[in-house]
């Protein structure tokens, strides 16, 4: 987990093939405010390639999970806030439904 939290924490740099797929989707991510908080650049106008991407809200939920355990993305407070993500670009994730979730091995 302490990779992946330290990525999302200290970022990366936006490749060109990122780019391409941020721009194709662009008027898709606009229309969640929290999306394009991540995907559109410091200033809201996009991403220049060569940027860095930072995610500090992932960077959190990912150190939340790795201090205390798995259990913490399916109950509690993390476990809230991804159901009222999810609800409220329509989705309709529930606690139920994470309570209820077990991961399979594939």
């Amino acid at each position: 987990m302490l990779p992946a939290e330290r990525l999302a924490r200290f970022g990366t740099p936006i490749s060109r093939a990122l780019l391409t797929e941020i721009k194709r989707d662009a008027s898709r991510l606009r229309s969640h405010v929290a999306t394009w908080r991540v995907f559109g650049g410091p200033d809201g106008k996009g991403f220049r390639e060569g940027e860095t991407l930072r995610q500090l809200a992932l960077a959190g939920a990912l150190g939340r999970i790795r201090q205390r355990g798995a259990g913490s993305l399916y109950l509690g407070t993390l476990a809230k806030r991804i159901v009222a993500g999810v609800t409220a670009i329509g989705g309709g994730l529930t606690l139920e439904d994470l309570r209820n979730y077990r991961p399979k091995w594939r």
